[in-house]
């Protein structure tokens, strides 16, 4: 065992790609994250702006936000060190600023035909 837990919907989302013929988690490639506001907090953008931002200075993209949602969008690889990581750090930003965090997908890396 190599001493990483994965939350159960990283570790299906892995075995997906996997199933899926992705050829190296390593690789990196296009991945997104998804933020939500607290119920209470719903219609609001601002309660998403600092996430935003915190997301930003780390090098993701956010290609939406608005006051529904959150959407990051980076390069990044998909292999079990990584993702337990990533998702620890996104649920420590969701907790810190009071809102939701939905989960991540990302792209299958799949071998080139010659």
């Amino acid at each position: 065992m190599d001493g990483i837990t994965l939350r159960a919907d990283d570790a299906q989302i892995l075995q997906v790609l996997i199933a899926q013929g992705d050829v190296d988690l390593h690789t990196p490639r296009h991945t997104l994250m998804y933020f939500y506001p607290k119920k209470k907090f719903f219609g609001r953008k601002s309660s998403l702006q600092p996430v935003a931002e915190a997301l930003s200075e780390k090098g993701w993209a956010i290609t939406t936000l608005d006051a529904r949602v959150l959407v990051a969008e980076a390069e990044q690889p998909a292999d079990k060190v990584t993702v337990a990581k990533r998702t620890a750090w996104a649920e420590q930003l969701a907790e810190q600023f009071n809102i939701d965090f939905d989960g991540w997908e990302c792209a299958v890396c799949q071998a080139h035909a010659a």
